[in-house]
């Protein structure tokens, strides 16, 4: 089998979104609620990428309108302390808005629930070596 820069690329960004699923569910198994799922930053800006992420998830992924996560970080924290507002939750739902969301497709969800599993057993057989 022939194996393409593109089949290359696409496997990093499914590993990478395997332990970002391996994050969340570590989130979730603590009882912490997880409303929504926002992607921002660099690879946010990937259309494709997005997909990936709310296929891997099998939930919906929504883009925000900034791609400054740690800029806004620190302006909400300044706008609160100036006074701005009465807490980072207050400033933070006035400020960040979702534009666009990601349909998981549940299809690739599947697929992608029995990649992770492998992923998840390599891991374990391969996490002393590094």
């Amino acid at each position: 089998m022939t194996y393409e820069r593109k089949d290359m690329t696409k496997a990093v960004l499914e590993g990478v979104a395997f332990g970002l699923k391996d994050s969340l569910d570590l989130i979730k198994n603590m009882g912490l609620p997880v409303k929504e799922i926002r992607l921002l930053g660099g690879g946010a800006k990937s259309p494709v990428w997005k997909q990936i992420i709310a296929d891997v998830f099998g939930q919906t992924v929504y883009d925000i309108n900034t791609n400054q996560g740690g800029a806004l970080g620190a302006a909400i924290l300044a706008a609160v302390g100036a006074g701005d507002f009465e807490s980072v939750e207050t400033a933070s739902t006035e400020l960040i808005k979702t534009t666009e969301s990601y349909e998981p497709n549940l299809v690739n969800y599947e697929r992608y629930k029995l990649k992770h599993a492998t992923f998840q057993a390599l891991y374990q057989h391969l996490k002393e070596l590094f």
